[in-house]
């Protein structure tokens, strides 16, 4: 954004040291968007997910744009945000898997109509 005297904000603010600030962390966002899946609000939720992720490419706000999606009834795109996010890996994922039986189903989200865990699936059980 140009100023008064024709500074660029972003410009000015790193002249003297100091950074721009984000209008919202992508934590922030992620701690909004299950409030609001608590609430039953999914639709905002996802909203959420999906800008926490833009912000932050993390597996974990990819994982909740999936499960907010599997909320919402988006099957298909909920199958694939999880199995990606579950491709992508790290601390939380790993994290919320759960125990070994709960990753051992043969489905991830299961299909229209299906309950649905809040554990993430882990890889194929042999």
């Amino acid at each position: 954004m140009t100023g008064p005297n024709g500074l660029d904000t972003v410009v000015l603010a790193s002249m003297i040291g100091v950074a721009p600030v984000r209008a919202q962390s992508a934590e922030t966002l992620i701690d909004e968007g299950v409030q609001l899946r608590e609430q039953g609000r999914d639709a905002g939720a996802l909203e959420r997910f999906q800008r926490a992720y833009a912000e932050s490419r993390s597996a974990r706000a990819l994982a909740q744009v999936a499960l907010a999606e599997q909320a919402l009834g988006r099957w298909v795109d909920a199958n694939a945000h999880l199995t990606e996010a579950l491709a992508m890996g790290g601390e939380w994922i790993e994290t919320h898997r759960g125990p070994r039986e709960a990753r051992c189903r043969p489905s991830a989200l299961g299909s229209p109509g299906s309950s649905f865990s809040t554990v993430l699936p882990g890889p194929a059980c042999a």
